[in-house]
């Protein structure tokens, strides 16, 4: 009878010891903090969203995050084409390399049919405002009247997608945010948010990018 006795108070013991162990593992679990959702910031260009299941986050100024925005206008048949890239990518530096990815949203072909009155691509489409579209190269419309917005991504491989091969089914708005007048032409600050699929011709496989927002600032030189 004495040995039994020792035998349960040997495994009671033993379950006091384990829930001892176990029990800050389940209070840790408990009250781990959710992640912290993602807060636009004040000023600046940002990108955030999901691509394929990964949330992505990159602000200007922080981590060697930066932003470039290119433009270009050029005659053709039917008016004065404007073309803008607006890129945000991480750079390198003194203490850590680049991870490679990058976000970009473009303007494409979004043309004056007026030509006396190139202003008139800024009013139609970011004062009117005339709705984007993401750009169709799969339709048979001619090259000149294919006009909307491009959204690309580079992954940390450095594969390179876009949805210009790819018809589009996700959402697209885009809101003007300000404008000013700049040193040459005007700076247009616009958000957007968006869902697409994106196309690597390279790598001839698709990525989805959802629930996306961003903050770009272009400069319209030509206008």
């Amino acid at each position: 009878m004495n040995f039994l006795l020792f035998l349960t108070k040997i495994k009671q013991m033993k379950t006091s010891v384990l829930l001892s162990f176990l029990m800050p593992i389940l209070l840790f679990t408990a009250c781990k903090d959710e992640p912290t959702p993602f807060e636009k910031p004040e000023t600046g260009m940002f990108f955030n969203g999901v691509v394929n299941n990964y949330e992505k986050a990159m602000i200007e100024s922080q981590n060697g995050y930066r932003f470039i925005s290119n433009d270009s206008c050029v005659s053709i048949s039917n008016g004065i084409s404007f073309f803008c890239t607006n890129m945000i990518f991480q750079g390198n530096s003194n203490y850590y390399m680049s991870n490679r990815e990058s976000f970009g949203l473009n303007y494409f072909n979004l043309f004056d049919t007026v030509m006396t009155n190139r202003d008139s691509v800024i009013n139609q489409y970011f004062v009117s405002p005339m709705p984007f579209a993401y750009i169709d190269t799969t339709s048979s419309v001619p090259n000149d009247n294919i006009f909307g917005v491009e959204i690309t991504w580079i992954d940390g491989k450095g594969d390179y997608y876009t949805t210009l091969y790819t018809p589009q089914t996700g959402s697209l708005n885009l809101d003007l945010y300000s404008m000013s007048m700049g040193a040459i032409g005007r700076n247009i600050k616009v958000e957007a948010s968006f869902s697409c699929t994106l196309y690597s011709p390279e790598e001839k496989k698709t990525i989805t990018l959802t629930d996306g927002i961003t903050r770009i600032i272009s400069n319209t030189t030509c206008f």
